[in-house]
């Protein structure tokens, strides 16, 4: 129980059912979330497993996000890729874990409800359990299994 917290006040949050007081049904899910930019977490409310993948997935992500920002440029026809990175578009990052355990009684859970991420760019990655769902696409179950990812920017 060390690290498990629902605020953010250090940067890192570890909780289960996380809207547990504002829902009317149980998120079946462990999350960890963490802020990594502006201003990293403080890495001792993080289990020292985690921390050197979280940096080193923080650097990859950041690249991902660069060349993603640099390619809805091009799509929007800007002249300048560089002009949402310029506008400190990947200053603020937040890495969300969500890990769903087994439930007893699925039929009356959910693993997350509807919500929207708040945003500019959302990089989500799926393992090998499928069931992630990309609301508002049109045909859009998820990203594929194992090790898929789909991207969604919002403005």
């Amino acid at each position: 129980m060390k690290y498990y917290r629902r605020d953010m006040t250090h940067g890192a949050a570890f909780s289960t059912n996380f809207d547990l007081y504002q829902s009317k049904a149980a998120s079946w899910l462990d999350k960890l979330q963490l802020r990594l930019a502006p201003t990293p977490p403080e890495w001792d409310h993080v289990p020292s497993t985690c921390k050197e993948a979280i940096i080193d997935w923080d650097k990859e992500v950041l690249g991902i996000g660069e060349k993603l920002l640099g390619f809805l440029c091009e799509g929007l026809g800007l002249e300048n890729v560089d002009v949402l990175k310029e506008l400190l578009c990947l200053e603020a990052r937040v890495m969300a874990a969500h890990y769903y355990p087994h439930c007893p009684q699925a039929d009356l859970t959910a693993g997350l409800m509807s919500h929207s991420d708040p945003g500019v760019l959302t990089i989500l990655v799926q393992n090998e359990v499928s069931g992630l769902q990309v609301e508002g696409r049109k045909g859009v179950d998820g990203c594929g299994a194992g090790g898929g990812c789909c991207c969604d920017q919002y403005w």
